[in-house]
């Protein structure tokens, strides 16, 4: 009797939603001087009212749709054949592309929110700043006679949580997936 792997199938079909409803998961917007709309398949920055692109932005953001496609779609097969040999292999590439989005772009948001530091260190400004993962912060620069302050405010979205909930079903999937490998090995089969 084929086993699946239901967690798998939640867990693949939260990862397509995430891909192909690529809403940001974070944003950042400090009145209207900036604008920054951030989850790993898009990132979207406004300044001054006018959209800033950099081409290697696209390319990584693609990179990770890519992965995170083949993540799901390697769900989708691991989980339907449970009781295959090889599904061990598939879902062991599979569960943990998802909880390392996620850790990466938390990595990626301190570094925005805690790191502004090295601004100082390599520019010559002074900085003075407080950005919070989530809520209300400030920003302040100055330069020889010039100064811009600003008004910061972040916040996570409710795809953020999604991304969370699959980074958690995909860690599940796998755990259940060696539950049943060790299920079969008991039976006689």
């Amino acid at each position: 009797m084929p086993r699946v792997n239901v967690l798998g199938f939640i867990a693949g079909a939260l990862i397509l939603y995430l891909v192909f409803f690529d809403a940001p998961w974070w944003t950042l917007s400090a009145g209207e001087a900036l604008s920054l709309q951030l989850s790993p398949f898009n990132i979207s920055v406004v300044m001054l009212n006018s959209p800033v692109e950099v081409p290697i932005i696209y390319y990584i953001t693609l990179a990770a749709k890519l992965v995170a496609l083949a993540a799901a779609i390697a769900f989708f097969v691991s989980s339907a054949a449970g009781s295959k040999e090889w599904s061990r292999r598939v879902m062991g590439f599979a569960w943990t592309k998802m909880p390392g989005i996620v850790i990466g772009l938390v990595v990626v948001l301190a570094i925005i929110s805690y790191g502004a530091a090295f601004l100082e260190q390599y520019l010559p400004v002074t900085t003075s700043y407080f950005i919070p993962l989530m809520g209300q912060g400030f920003f302040s620069i100055s330069f020889d006679s010039y100064s811009i302050s600003a008004t910061v405010s972040t916040s996570f979205t409710q795809n953020f949580i999604l991304a969370a909930i699959a980074a958690a079903l995909s860690i599940a999937a796998r755990l259940y997936h060696g539950r049943m490998e060790i299920e079969k090995a008991w039976r006689w089969e």
